[in-house]
């Protein structure tokens, strides 16, 4: 029996993946560096004839940056597009993960060391979790990252609801160090985009007059929701959305970011004077 095509495919010439729902891409790419690169995500492209196209790149060397390689100078973690994000190696923007070491240290460099794909989504133990019907289309793409200096690893899993146009994401942190560590800071996801002058919308109110939809200019800077009631609670939804200031009901770009969890959480959006988006959700990082 023929195996149907798959919506998860690697390109191992450009070290590229590109995954497919029935109206979105979702582009990744190891970044000669080895860190995970975001290229696109949006309408359903059916080809790519260049990934180059879609890479952000600047040109010359940027003032007051980190130089990661001396034999690339116009590359730094600060103007990449990321798809997991830590601290300590030039990236000054929100961390996705942040550790503390036994010796002090609060520095990680995560790169590709593997992947692999599943046609399914794993199930996981002791907290709430989607998953599909018995006919739904489920894709898993799991790439894992290391920082080999620290001997930890961090599995990045992207599961496709095909039909209903959903990537479903988390991150599976793995010390395989004798030494214990404190994890400051754990999200379930990054995506770093382009800021395309998008608006963030949040559904926040009180008792009796939950989810009042608010829509925020997005300037440079920070802008954050979050609970610290020991649950989401109707003063925050533990959602949150951009888009086009034109978008509508029927027209425009609009992406949606649910955390399915019912604590404390946190969701993030960046702008950096470059123009960048970074958007971040996960359990809270306070206290």
């Amino acid at each position: 029996e023929e195996r149907d095509e798959l919506m998860i495919n690697y390109n191992e010439k450009e070290r590229a993946f590109k995954l497919d729902t029935e109206k979105t891409s979702y582009l990744i790419r190891i970044y000669p560096s080895g860190h995970l690169g975001h290229l696109y995500y949006g309408k359903r492209l059916e080809s790519v004839k260049s990934l180059a196209d879609l890479e952000l790149k600047f040109g010359i060397e940027v003032g007051n940056q980190v130089l990661y390689d001396q034999a690339d100078r116009t590359f730094n973690l600060n103007h990449a597009l990321l798809e997991m994000s830590t601290f300590g190696k030039g990236d000054y923007r929100e961390p996705m993960l942040h550790f503390r070491f036994q010796d002090g240290s609060r520095l990680t460099d995560f790169k590709y060391k593997e992947h692999k794909i599943l046609e399914s989504k794993p199930r996981f133990a002791g907290l709430p979790e989607t998953f599909a019907g018995a006919e739904e289309k489920v894709e898993t793409l799991i790439v894992t990252l290391e920082d080999a200096v620290r001997k930890l690893e961090v599995d990045l899993y992207y599961s496709l609801f095909v039909a209903c146009d959903v990537i479903v994401r988390r991150a599976v942190v793995r010390n395989n160090n004798a030494d214990a560590l404190i994890i400051e800071k754990g999200l379930s996801m990054n995506l770093d985009l382009l800021n395309e002058d998008y608006q963030a919308v949040s559904l926040d109110g009180a008792w009796i007059n939950e989810r009042q939809v608010h829509v925020h200019d997005l300037g440079v800077g920070i802008l954050k929701i979050d609970s610290k009631k020991g649950v989401s609670s109707n003063d925050h939804n533990p959602f949150v959305a951009i888009k086009e200031k034109k978008a509508t009901e029927e027209y425009g770009r609009c992406y949606g970011f649910s955390l399915v969890y019912s604590g404390n959480f946190e969701a993030t959006m960046e702008v950096t004077p470059h123009n960048l988006l970074r958007i971040l959700m996960g359990i809270n990082s306070f206290d």
